[in-house]
């Protein structure tokens, strides 16, 4: 492995050239505004930058499929060196001074000593309205003493901005000194000009998988390789194929795993551990048998999408209305054992539904959840292939909620399993809005209304964010009910409506697709002389009698 350097200038003339590109297994962009302003300091003070480890290519037997560094273009000759560490610090020279990145420009501060211009520092600034007068206006951007890092590039490269351009409109502020700001802008693009950026060499009969080991052991950046980034590495290397491509694809074709998993990617080997009767762990990523992966990847993904639709049956459609993600684990890795129809399929459903239940009303996975998520995925394989007793699967015998519990339960727009398991067992009927007599449904905005008012609740110094105080209404409807007593906003919903039969019978049906106990809040008015607060602790106390209810169905049957 040798040891070079060459300037900044040529290494985006290689880059544009396409001469430098990257590993396809290579990780996306992961630095920060914070990380970038830092590197280009770093150059400026002529503080180590850290070597870079690029692999010498063969065009005619080229080892991994590339792509461009990001923000560059794609195309040019046959690639030369695959940058294999590094990529975050050319990524961040290229961008910045093409100022291509897409929501942030890059400045360095400067202020005036002894009468000369001195630079302090590096700021990213974001590009939005509040910057708009500012970013892009020469005589602003010299006002609040910002030299832009686009026009400090080295010469003949990637930057069409022009320093002098820049620095005659710059000069038209009242308190510019031209000779001052040429030295400053000078003395800058010289220092990034000078610039060398070490780099090892690995000569082109290097063994595939001896450069992935170098690759892991030499990259120290400052935001670490993920267990998922080392993954991808040895998918690649295994199998030729690219896992980025495959969950990317997966991702546009089942759009609902985006809003209910922030890592797709992850989710996929999690899945894979368990199929593969590994722990769901980073650690056993790369032990995993890619090859077998890739062999059963439509599976994987009929999978994740079953489990999308079940869960969206549940009217449970992003991270935020999940309680646990511990079923997004599991159910994909038993679709494969779901026979597709018949009294065998109904019964595993049955099976599935109850074991969704459980794991939403039960803190089991609170702690070691992997072990214990596997646990009961191994049970559960038995049972639906005959060979165990439902009975002996761990989380069926866990304590199940009880009335006080529910009525402690807290917010179900904040994390908690038990607040938002309330919320999707109330809403299992559709949940239709009071007024619009909307059901609940995929893509409509709804709000977490407090059923007895923040504000008035305050008064009688009753906690209001409590998961039986809530359910969800079109905003126009949370809005008027926000500060009324329940009674009074269901009245003028009565007197308003246009119902035929009984009004009142109607915002009773539509209070019960909420189990929420309409008999009793349309009584509850503040004309009545009722104490609010003992109001409220009858209705928690009747609403838990009714959830429970259909909490034990639940768990005992897997539907309502």
């Amino acid at each position: 492995m040798q040891t070079t350097s060459r300037q900044i200038e040529d290494w985006f003339n290689d880059v544009r050239r396409g001469f430098v590109r990257l590993p396809r297994f290579q990780r996306d962009e992961v630095w920060t505004p914070e990380h970038v302003e830092k590197f280009l300091w770093a150059i400026l003070k002529k503080r180590p930058l850290g070597v870079f480890l690029v692999l010498e290519a063969n065009p005619d037997e080229p080892p991994f499929e590339t792509r461009p560094l990001p923000g560059s273009p794609d195309n040019g000759e046959s690639c030369r060196q695959y940058l294999l560490d590094g990529q975050q610090r050319l990524t961040a020279l290229w961008r910045s001074f093409s100022d291509n990145y897409s929501n942030h420009t890059y400045y360095v501060t400067f202020e005036k000593k002894k009468g000369e211009y001195m630079e302090s520092g590096v700021k990213a600034f974001k590009k939005t309205a509040r910057n708009k007068s500012i970013i892009d206006n020469p005589i602003r951007e010299f006002e609040h003493q910002l030299l832009p890092v686009k026009i400090l590039a080295p010469e003949n490269n990637i930057s069409a901005n022009s320093p002098t351009t820049w620095r005659k409109e710059a000069e038209q502020a009242s308190n510019c000194n031209d000779e001052y700001l040429d030295s400053l802008i000078l003395r800058l693009r010289n220092r990034f000009s000078a610039t060398a950026l070490p780099y090892f060499s690995l000569p082109q009969d290097t063994p595939v998988d001896e450069a992935i080991d170098i690759f892991i052991e030499t990259n120290r950046s400052s935001v670490r390789l993920s267990a998922y980034d080392l993954a991808v590495a040895q998918m690649e290397i295994e199998t030729s194929e690219s896992l980025k491509d495959k969950v990317e694809e997966l991702e546009r074709n089942v759009l609902a795993i985006v809003d209910l998993e922030d890592s797709v990617g992850d989710l996929v080997l999690k899945v894979r551990c368990l199929i593969e009767e590994k722990r769901p762990t980073y650690g056993n990523y790369v032990k995993l048998d890619f090859n077998a992966l890739t062999k059963d990847w439509d599976d994987i993904v009929a999978g994740i999408k079953w489990t999308s639709e079940i869960l969206k049956d549940l009217r449970i459609w992003n991270a935020q209305r999940l309680p646990t993600a511990v079923p997004l684990r599991v159910l994909p890795a038993l679709h494969r054992y779901i026979p597709k129809s018949g009294h065998a399929h109904a019964k595993a459903m049955r099976l599935v539904g109850k074991y969704l239940w459980w794991s939403f009303f039960t803190d089991r996975y609170d702690r070691q959840a992997n072990d214990r998520l596997k646990e009961d995925y191994d049970a559960l394989v038995e049972v639906l292939g005959g060979r165990g007793q439902e009975s002996n699967v761990p989380v069926f015998t866990c304590d199940r909620p009880e009335k006080e519990h529910l009525k402690k339960a807290g917010w179900p727009k904040n994390r908690g399993t038990l607040s938002r398991a309330i919320l999707v067992a109330c809403s299992l009927d559709g949940a239709r809005d009071i007024t619009s007599n909307k059901k609940l449904r995929l893509g409509s905005k709804v709000d977490h209304h407090h059923i007895f008012p923040k504000a008035l609740l305050k008064e009688f110094s009753k906690p209001s964010n409590v998961s039986l105080n809530c359910m969800l209404l079109d905003p126009p409807s949370n809005k008027e009910w926000a500060k009324k007593w329940p009674g009074d906003f269901l009245l003028e919903a009565i007197q308003a409506s246009e119902f035929t039969g009984k009004p009142e019978n109607e915002v009773k049906k539509r209070l019960k697709t909420h189990l929420v106990p309409g008999d009793y809040l349309i009584a509850v008015r503040k004309e009545s002389g009722e104490d609010l607060g003992e109001a409220y602790e009858n209705f928690l106390d009747r609403r838990a009698d009714m959830v429970m209810e259909r909490i034990e169905k639940l768990l005992k049957d897997g539907e309502k």
